[in-house]
Protein backbone atom coordinates (compact mmCIF):
# COMPACT_ATOMS: atom_id res chain seq x y z
CA UNK A 1 0.00 0.00 0.00
CA UNK A 2 1.37 3.86 -1.21
CA UNK A 3 2.29 5.14 2.11
CA UNK A 4 0.60 8.55 1.52
CA UNK A 5 -2.33 6.97 1.13
CA UNK A 6 -1.58 5.12 4.76
CA UNK A 7 -0.73 8.60 5.90
CA UNK A 8 -3.92 10.22 5.37
CA UNK A 9 -5.15 7.94 7.29
CA UNK A 10 -7.09 5.36 4.62
CA UNK A 11 -7.16 2.09 6.03
CA UNK A 12 -6.67 -1.69 4.22
CA UNK A 13 -9.93 -2.11 4.30
CA UNK A 14 -11.22 0.99 2.15
CA UNK A 15 -8.49 0.50 -0.11
CA UNK A 16 -9.66 -2.66 -1.24
CA UNK A 17 -13.48 -1.22 -1.44
CA UNK A 18 -11.86 1.16 -3.54
CA UNK A 19 -9.42 -0.25 -5.95
CA UNK A 20 -12.57 -2.97 -6.72
CA UNK A 21 -15.31 -0.47 -6.90
CA UNK A 22 -13.23 1.34 -9.32
CA UNK A 23 -13.34 -1.94 -11.72
CA UNK A 24 -16.20 -3.11 -10.92
CA UNK A 25 -17.77 0.12 -11.84
CA UNK A 26 -16.20 -0.10 -15.25
CA UNK A 27 -16.90 -3.81 -16.01
CA UNK A 28 -20.47 -3.27 -14.99
CA UNK A 29 -20.82 -0.44 -17.31
CA UNK A 30 -19.98 -2.40 -20.06
CA UNK A 31 -22.22 -5.76 -19.21
CA UNK A 32 -25.18 -2.75 -18.23
CA UNK A 33 -25.20 -1.53 -22.09
CA UNK A 34 -24.52 -5.20 -23.55
CA UNK A 35 -27.62 -6.69 -21.83
CA UNK A 36 -29.37 -3.66 -22.71
CA UNK A 37 -28.32 -3.69 -26.29
CA UNK A 38 -29.34 -7.55 -25.92
CA UNK A 39 -32.42 -7.15 -24.54
CA UNK A 40 -33.40 -4.84 -26.79
CA UNK A 41 -32.41 -6.60 -30.06
CA UNK A 42 -33.54 -9.85 -28.69
CA UNK A 43 -36.55 -9.87 -31.16
CA UNK A 44 -34.69 -9.55 -34.50
CA UNK A 45 -32.32 -12.46 -33.37
CA UNK A 46 -34.45 -15.62 -32.40
CA UNK A 47 -31.28 -17.23 -30.28
CA UNK A 48 -31.42 -14.44 -27.88
CA UNK A 49 -35.40 -14.48 -27.48
CA UNK A 50 -35.33 -17.72 -26.01
CA UNK A 51 -32.79 -16.90 -23.16
CA UNK A 52 -33.03 -13.53 -22.66
CA UNK A 53 -37.26 -13.63 -20.94
CA UNK A 54 -36.84 -9.83 -19.12
CA UNK A 55 -40.18 -8.62 -20.19
CA UNK A 56 -40.83 -5.44 -18.22
CA UNK A 57 -39.30 -2.76 -16.67
CA UNK A 58 -39.00 -3.72 -12.96
CA UNK A 59 -37.57 -6.69 -14.28
CA UNK A 60 -34.60 -4.57 -16.45
CA UNK A 61 -34.05 -2.59 -13.40
CA UNK A 62 -33.71 -5.74 -11.50
CA UNK A 63 -31.00 -7.08 -13.75
CA UNK A 64 -29.50 -4.01 -13.84
CA UNK A 65 -28.56 -4.13 -10.28
CA UNK A 66 -28.08 -7.82 -10.73
CA UNK A 67 -25.39 -7.03 -12.53
CA UNK A 68 -23.70 -4.02 -10.52
CA UNK A 69 -23.74 -6.70 -7.24
CA UNK A 70 -22.31 -9.94 -9.44
CA UNK A 71 -19.52 -7.64 -10.75
CA UNK A 72 -18.47 -6.36 -7.53
CA UNK A 73 -18.64 -9.70 -5.89
CA UNK A 74 -16.87 -11.53 -8.61
CA UNK A 75 -13.96 -8.63 -8.21
CA UNK A 76 -14.02 -8.79 -4.55
CA UNK A 77 -13.30 -12.88 -4.89
CA UNK A 78 -10.55 -11.58 -7.40
CA UNK A 79 -9.18 -9.11 -5.60
CA UNK A 80 -8.68 -11.44 -2.25
CA UNK A 81 -6.82 -13.44 -3.98
CA UNK A 82 -4.45 -11.03 -5.54
CA UNK A 83 -3.86 -9.62 -2.18
CA UNK A 84 -3.33 -12.96 -0.26
CA UNK A 85 -1.07 -14.42 -2.92
CA UNK A 86 1.10 -11.74 -3.63
CA UNK A 87 3.06 -12.83 -6.54
CA UNK A 88 1.07 -12.18 -9.94
CA UNK A 89 1.89 -15.90 -11.68
CA UNK A 90 0.75 -17.37 -8.42
CA UNK A 91 -2.46 -15.56 -7.79
CA UNK A 92 -3.26 -16.18 -11.15
CA UNK A 93 -2.74 -19.87 -10.90
CA UNK A 94 -4.61 -19.66 -7.13
CA UNK A 95 -7.36 -17.99 -9.11
CA UNK A 96 -7.88 -20.58 -11.88
CA UNK A 97 -7.46 -23.35 -9.37
CA UNK A 98 -9.73 -22.38 -6.86
CA UNK A 99 -12.53 -21.06 -9.72
CA UNK A 100 -12.44 -24.48 -11.17
CA UNK A 101 -13.20 -26.31 -7.99
CA UNK A 102 -15.43 -23.92 -6.65
CA UNK A 103 -17.84 -23.79 -9.96
CA UNK A 104 -17.31 -27.92 -10.09
CA UNK A 105 -18.29 -28.67 -6.81
CA UNK A 106 -21.45 -25.41 -6.99
CA UNK A 107 -22.60 -27.42 -10.06
CA UNK A 108 -21.47 -25.19 -13.16
CA UNK A 109 -20.22 -27.83 -15.23
CA UNK A 110 -21.54 -30.78 -14.25
CA UNK A 111 -25.28 -30.57 -12.71
CA UNK A 112 -24.94 -30.96 -8.96
CA UNK A 113 -27.66 -34.10 -8.23
CA UNK A 114 -24.88 -35.89 -10.46
CA UNK A 115 -22.02 -35.13 -7.35
CA UNK A 116 -21.53 -36.75 -4.51
CA UNK A 117 -23.55 -35.78 -2.03
CA UNK A 118 -20.42 -34.35 0.46
CA UNK A 119 -19.83 -32.09 -2.41
CA UNK A 120 -23.25 -30.69 -3.64
CA UNK A 121 -23.60 -30.28 0.34
CA UNK A 122 -20.24 -28.19 0.51
CA UNK A 123 -20.78 -26.53 -3.11
CA UNK A 124 -24.42 -25.29 -1.74
CA UNK A 125 -22.21 -22.91 -0.04
CA UNK A 126 -19.28 -21.55 -2.25
CA UNK A 127 -19.32 -18.42 -3.31
CA UNK A 128 -19.82 -19.75 -7.05
CA UNK A 129 -22.67 -21.18 -6.55
CA UNK A 130 -24.22 -17.82 -5.42
CA UNK A 131 -22.29 -16.28 -8.41
CA UNK A 132 -24.18 -18.57 -10.91
CA UNK A 133 -27.61 -18.30 -9.13
CA UNK A 134 -27.61 -14.71 -9.54
CA UNK A 135 -26.71 -14.86 -13.21
CA UNK A 136 -29.62 -17.09 -14.08
CA UNK A 137 -31.67 -14.88 -12.22
CA UNK A 138 -30.20 -11.83 -14.33
CA UNK A 139 -31.09 -13.56 -17.33
CA UNK A 140 -34.40 -14.68 -16.73
CA UNK A 141 -35.37 -11.27 -15.04
CA UNK A 142 -36.42 -12.86 -11.36
CA UNK A 143 -33.55 -10.95 -9.49
CA UNK A 144 -34.89 -11.56 -5.63
CA UNK A 145 -33.64 -9.88 -2.47
CA UNK A 146 -31.82 -13.06 -1.48
CA UNK A 147 -29.72 -13.49 -4.28
CA UNK A 148 -28.58 -10.06 -4.07
CA UNK A 149 -27.96 -10.40 -0.15
CA UNK A 150 -25.66 -13.35 -0.90
CA UNK A 151 -23.56 -12.07 -3.38
CA UNK A 152 -23.28 -8.46 -0.94
CA UNK A 153 -22.65 -11.10 1.82
CA UNK A 154 -19.44 -12.59 -0.06
CA UNK A 155 -18.30 -8.77 -0.93
CA UNK A 156 -18.01 -7.99 2.10
CA UNK A 157 -16.40 -11.52 3.27
CA UNK A 158 -13.52 -11.12 0.63
CA UNK A 159 -13.22 -7.32 1.41
CA UNK A 160 -12.03 -8.45 4.88
CA UNK A 161 -10.03 -11.03 4.23
CA UNK A 162 -7.99 -9.13 1.51
CA UNK A 163 -8.04 -6.34 4.63
CA UNK A 164 -6.94 -8.82 6.91
CA UNK A 165 -4.38 -10.11 4.64
CA UNK A 166 -3.03 -6.88 3.79
CA UNK A 167 -2.63 -5.89 7.62
CA UNK A 168 -0.90 -8.90 8.45
CA UNK A 169 1.28 -8.04 5.50
CA UNK A 170 2.12 -4.74 6.54
CA UNK A 171 2.84 -5.87 10.27
CA UNK A 172 4.96 -8.86 9.17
Amino acid sequence: MNMSIKAQGIHAYEWGICKTTGLALIYSGIFLVLFIFANVFRARVPALSNVLTVSSLAEMAGSLLGILVLVYAVFSFIYCIFTIVKNPVYSVLTLFILGMLFMYSSGCFVSSSLLPSGIRSVGAYLPTAGFFRLAGQIIKGTVGAAGILINVLWIFIFQAIAALAMRIRRNA
